[in-house]
């Protein structure tokens, strides 16, 4: 199967970036819409959506991709990350994950993938996502999940954020942890 690779200039870091990405590893966004002005407003933060990079080798046709795990407007999905950027108008960030952490990267693919689709059950939490831009909300990804929550879910999940902590962070918040080495730009959106 030949990998495709647009011509968008805007995809040149991401694709230099890509072989070093692996489960675990942070992607946080700020788009220039509306709802993304408006959580970094109230957030003080830089970015307004977070997402958890989930790749694994084992399948030989997609080896060469990689896809992130992300809390949308219909659950829990896996996007192929290529595609999710190509379209996306904001700047876009990677947080490589520490080597300490780098065992428990399989347990962090396996988490995501099973909370995957799982639509009927997890929704995307829309009133917590609001009432976290005023005051913490605690971790509950039962039911519903946002973007930033569902990530640090993952992350408790395979024992890299250990002892969990009991609210829910907001997108911009992870690089505080000590988890993961200084963000990058990946891609940056002129408009």
């Amino acid at each position: 199967m030949a990998r495709v690779k647009w011509s968008n200039d805007l995809l040149d870091i991401y694709y230099k970036m890509r072989p070093k990405m692996g489960s675990g590893d942070l992607m946080e966004f700020a788009s220039h819409g509306f709802i993304g002005n408006a959580i970094r407003f109230f957030t003080k933060k830089d970015v307004n959506h977070t997402a958890i990079v989930w790749h694994v080798d084992e399948f030989k046709r997609v080896r060469d991709r990689k896809f992130i795990m992300e809390a949308l407007d219909f659950g829990i999905e896996l996007n192929l990350m290529s595609c999710r950027l190509k379209e996306y108008k904001g700047d876009v960030y990677w947080y490589p994950l520490k080597e300490e952490y780098h065992h428990l990267r399989d347990e962090v693919a396996s988490i995501c993938l099973l909370a995957e689709g799982r639509t009927d059950e997890i929704r995307y939490d829309y009133l917590s996502l609001f009432r976290n831009m005023w005051t913490k909300v605690s971790v509950d990804v039962k039911k519903n999940s946002f973007c930033s929550e569902f990530a640090q879910w993952a992350l408790q999940g395979a024992k890299i954020l250990s002892p969990p902590l009991e609210k829910a962070l907001r997108p911009g918040e992870f690089d505080n942890l000590g988890i993961y080495h200084p963000r990058i730009k990946i891609y940056s959106w002129k408009g």
